[in-house]
This record gives C-alpha cells, structure tokens and sequence, in this order.
C-alpha cells in the first residue's frame, strides 16, 4: 500500500473470449421457481449440464440431505431434497464442467 491505496506489483491480461464464454455460462442459468413453496427447484440450462450441486444455508452448512437430479424436460433438471428445508435463504451452487455458478434461493 502506498499513501493507502494498493499497488499493483503484477497482472494477467485474461483473454476476451474465455472471459465471454464463462459469462454465457453464468447467463446461461436459471433457477426456478424462486421463491419456491416446496423447497424444489427447476434449473433451465441452455447446452450445459450439471456435474454437482451443493445447498447451503446461510450460515455456510450443507442442508438438504441427498439432492436429487432428475430431468423434467428439454434443458431443465429439477432439484429435490431427501429432507424438509426450513423457511429460509438458501444458498445453490452448481458446478458446470469448470464453472461454478452460484445462486440465492429462497423456500416460502
């Protein structure tokens, strides 16, 4: 830090198009529906599968019990909990090929 203000000692130029291509990725995503009254969601992707998924509460613990995928449709999984959750924000992370995508959901 110089005069408070943080120095820069060495970059990487990230290349545009890997940049774009991950971005799609994340755009490529949607979960719903959210809020959801169930606890289950449907995750739309668009040329994309899923190889983990991970539910946590926002205190950072694994909830949820086993998560089942299970295909309903063109592009679209749905997600369910082995166990009831709780009235709450949750936190989903999907992982896509090296990705990890990461998104707020709530149960009503």
């Amino acid at each position: 830090f110089l005069n408070g203000m943080a120095l820069i000692k060495d970059f990487t130029v990230i290349d545009q198009e890997v940049l774009l291509v991950q971005e799609n990725i994340h755009n490529a995503v949607t979960v719903y529906p959210n809020p959801s009254e169930s606890g289950d969601f449907f995750v739309r992707l668009k040329g994309h599968n899923i190889s983990s998924i991970e539910l946590r509460d926002l205190a950072g613990r694994k909830v949820g019990g086993k998560l089942q995928m299970s295909p309903s449709g063109t592009d679209v999984i749905k997600i369910q909990s082995s166990t009831p959750l709780m009235k709450q924000p949750y936190i989903l992370t999907l992982r896509i090929g090296d990705q990890t995508i990461i998104r707020m959901v709530i149960v009503n």
